[in-house]
């Protein structure tokens, strides 16, 4: 989510972003020459230094109104960049428009200032060809904005709540050190100036976020996101979508259990029996797997909580690199969901493989490549390209 220039008192004060100036310089203006040194000292007290000037700011005004749902921006009703979901995996990302799957854990909040800082650290001055410092440095320096960004989050939460949610979000004793060293500041300003009825504070800042962006943020009613009392069959789906929804809804409430041995994307094709093999619905089921923390380059599996993995369902692509294609026939779709939801093993997967799998050594694999990208073409005929397979697992 982003804040409304308009409202955010820092985006638009020009001379607290000029007293800083030298604060908010980046790892990239020293291209392939930046040194450990830089890495580990120079740019992270730059950093450290900038937010505490912006933390001592928001505190010193008289009504902080930075802290309020208020201050978010809604795209004026017609910008679909107004909320945005990312998808990171081990080696590729994807981004969609609105919020898609259930409700993180963390959510960036951009001000302006992050905004360019970003682009200017991924975008403009990144090489893809500089060496491994330069590639290193803007690794470790992103995660620094990424903090920040959590840091506007945060600060929409009660002051009391801050450091318990903080915990929650940089598990691990080595990242608790980080933190405590290259992010003393989170939570800026006073407290929250979003009220709130009861204890579920997350379930209520989401619920008030979801109302201040209206349309930006997708479907009224997704898989996962369901109003009380509703049907939780989407208003867009025809028929023969609603009834393999209500069927793959399930694997949305799964927590732990086999996910784990699930790809990180696939693409699953349902489909009549009748049906020819360049026909049939597209579902992309990712796996959401968990972790103590983010903060770390290196080590990822000894910072796995698999027990807390999730799989999130979207009707159609996410994705440019998916990892495996499943080919399931619509009579067989209750099969295919109560195997992942009694998952326990490597075997129990590999017989789900064998069963609904496509692997690339079938002969009619291009088949299914084919169908996947002319589904993207027709769903995003813009946007859409080549589904790239370079990542593709022979399970």
């Amino acid at each position: 989510m982003f804040y409304d220039p308009k409202k955010d008192l820092i985006s638009r004060d020009a001379q607290f972003l000029k007293s800083g100036a030298n604060l908010l310089r980046l790892p990239s203006e020293k291209e392939g020459d930046v040194g450990v040194e830089d890495m580990v000292i120079t740019y992270t007290e730059a950093q450290k230094a900038y937010l505490k000037a912006k933390d001592d700011y928001l505190k010193a005004l008289p009504d902080n109104t930075r802290n309020t749902v208020d201050a978010l921006w809604t795209g004026e009703g017609r910008n679909p960049n107004a909320a945005l979901t990312a998808f990171r995996h081990f080696d590729s990302a994807s981004l969609s428009y609105g919020f898609v799957g259930d409700r993180p854990q963390t959510v960036w909040l951009v001000d302006y200032p992050l905004f360019e800082r970003i682009h200017y650290l991924l975008v403009a001055g990144f090489n893809v060809f500089g060496p491994v410092t330069h590639q290193a440095a803007t690794r470790l320096f992103m995660d620094h904005l990424r903090l920040e960004a959590e840091n506007n989050f945060l600060s929409l939460f009660p002051a009391s709540q801050r450091p318990k949610i903080y915990r929650q979000w940089n598990r691990g004793l080595l990242s608790e050190i980080k933190s405590a060293v290259v992010n003393p500041y989170y939570g800026y300003g006073k407290d929250t100036g979003v009220h709130f009825t009861s204890t579920h504070y997350a379930q209520e800042l989401f619920g008030q976020v979801e109302q201040k962006l209206g349309t930006a943020i997708g479907p009224s009613v997704t898989l996962h996101r369901c109003p009380p009392k509703a049907s939780c069959d989407r208003i867009e789906a025809r028929p023969d979508q609603v009834e393999m929804e209500r069927t793959l809804k399930p694997l949305t409430s799964l927590v732990g259990g086999g996910i784990q041995y699930l790809p990180e994307l696939s693409l699953i094709r349902i489909h009549d029996q009748a049906q020819s093999s360049s026909e049939g619905r597209v579902y992309s089921l990712v796996n959401n797997k968990a972790l103590e923390n983010v903060s770390l380059m290196l080590l990822e599996s000894l910072r796995r909580l698999p027990e807390e993995d999730t799989l999130t369902v979207v009707p159609g692509i996410v994705g440019s690199y998916p990892n495996f294609f499943f080919d399931v026939p619509k009579d067989r779709l209750k099969d295919f969901v109560s195997r992942i939801l009694t998952l326990k093993s490597p075997e129990d997967f590999s017989r789900i493989v064998e069963s609904y799998g496509v692997r690339r050594t079938r002969p009619d694999f291009w088949n299914f490549s084919d169908f996947f990208n002319r589904s993207y073409l027709e769903e995003a005929p813009v946007s859409s390209g080549l589904l790239d397979l370079s990542r593709y697992e022979n399970l």
